[in-house]
């Protein structure tokens, strides 16, 4: 089993990314993210600067991606 993270999306919509961890962790799946600081300091909502990456864990990609599917108007990479 791989122990390596893997990106699963990013999102620049910060009520979008609450859907999306909601919906990973009903699922029992780990999720990391990165690139929340500079929004939060600043009070981004929306834009490149309030973007933040999802990973998941290798072995929890599939799963992911098959959680996400069942969320309308979300992409993912």
């Amino acid at each position: 089993m791989s122990k390596e993270w893997k990106k699963l999306c990013t999102v620049g919509n910060p009520v979008e990314r609450e859907i999306i961890l909601s919906v990973l962790r009903s699922e029992n799946i780990i999720v990391k993210e990165k690139g929340e600081a500079l929004g939060k300091v600043y009070g981004f909502n929306s834009g490149p600067l309030a973007q933040v990456t999802l990973f998941v864990m290798e072995s929890d990609l599939e799963s992911a991606r098959g959680a996400l599917r069942t969320v309308d108007e979300i992409s993912i990479d």
